[in-house]
């Protein structure tokens, strides 16, 4: 009953919002040219790459833990606490989002979560361990505003943002099984260092779509 009321509640104040929405832009930029196809698909990519990270580390958390010598009833804890800072995350983005580019954001969150991933994969101390998990939380809800933004961006249509729960899933749902392809003999370092490949992917997929805008600007 919580939940179906949970659910219900937004209802409420979707006549407060009807009319606060522009009208989508007429001019279709370079819709039927290749740069035009490309861009939503890398924005789509880096998305999906940087939940690909999100999906891996998560998913092995507890054996990640285990190998540094935190036991299983300590990990169950910080992901309780992870889950209020990602409700954390989602409350600092509603209030920055309008003050931030989503390039500076994005590409942050990827850089960070490159170190996250080789913090993990370095057999990180109890503390350590508990500040990425709760960072990997935090970055988790906190990068959706500026992921919208970037894909609108791409798509002035609007087309791309209304994948972007998609790539969000589908890279936290391939994520585990594509990280555990590399585990050897019970080691999960590899997982680490996985998600640390996805998140630099995601990076460099950013300076790509960046460096796309930039050339079509200049012509």
């Amino acid at each position: 009953y919580l939940l179906a009321g949970a659910s219900l509640l937004p209802l409420l104040a979707v006549p407060l919002m009807r009319d606060t929405y522009p009208a989508l832009p007429e001019r279709q930029v370079a819709a039927g040219t290749a740069s035009g196809r490309l861009k939503p698909a890398v924005a789509l990519l880096v998305i999906f790459s940087l939940y690909l990270f999100i999906g891996a580390i998560w998913a092995f958390l507890e054996p990640i833990g285990a190998q540094s010598g935190i036991d299983a009833a300590t990990v169950g804890i910080i992901v309780s606490t992870s889950l209020l800072v990602q409700v954390f995350g989602a409350m600092s983005a509603t209030w920055l989002e309008p003050r931030l580019h989503y390039r500076s954001v994005i590409g942050g969150a990827a850089f960070v979560a490159v170190l996250i991933g080789i913090g993990f994969a370095s057999d990180p101390s109890a503390g350590l361990f508990w500040v990425l998990s709760l960072a990997t939380g935090f970055l988790w809800l906190f990068v959706v505003p500026w992921q919208i933004s970037m894909s609108v961006d791409a798509d002035p249509g609007r087309k791309a943002a209304l994948l972007v729960p998609a790539a969000q899933l589908f890279g936290a749902a391939i994520g585990p099984a594509g990280a555990s392809a590399f585990i050897v003999a019970g080691d999960v370092r590899p997982v680490a260092w996985f998600a640390a490949a996805c998140a630099l992917a995601s990076l460099l997929l950013l300076i790509s779509l960046v460096l796309m805008n930039h050339r079509r600007k200049g012509h």
